[in-house]
């Protein structure tokens, strides 16, 4: 419960921030929000897989599951790349099969 909160706590500070950083009238203090919003999201993202994998106490089908569904939130092209593998003729031997 502690480790969602802090999470939610950082996305409420990069939307913060990213609202600064667009009214901001100055392109290096515009820069410089963005470029701490692109932390913030990089260390969100980062707790996020770490509390899938250590705090949240699952069996192995239900932590693949969770697993899973970070990467689809945070990986975009996974979907095509499924549909594109599983839609070819033979999903095995596919050449994208090994990275999706």
């Amino acid at each position: 419960r502690v480790s969602k909160n802090y999470r939610s706590v950082i996305r409420a500070c990069m939307e913060e921030m990213h609202q600064v950083a667009i009214a901001a009238k100055d392109p290096a203090c515009s820069h410089r929000f963005s470029s701490q919003v692109s932390i913030l999201s990089a260390m969100e993202l980062i707790w996020n897989l770490c509390e899938i994998l250590f705090i949240e106490v699952a069996p192995a089908g239900p932590l693949l599951l969770h697993l899973l569904d970070w990467v689809r939130l945070h990986v975009c092209e996974v979907d095509n790349l499924l549909a594109d593998v599983l839609g070819s003729e033979n999903p095995r031997k596919h050449e994208s099969f090994w990275k999706l």
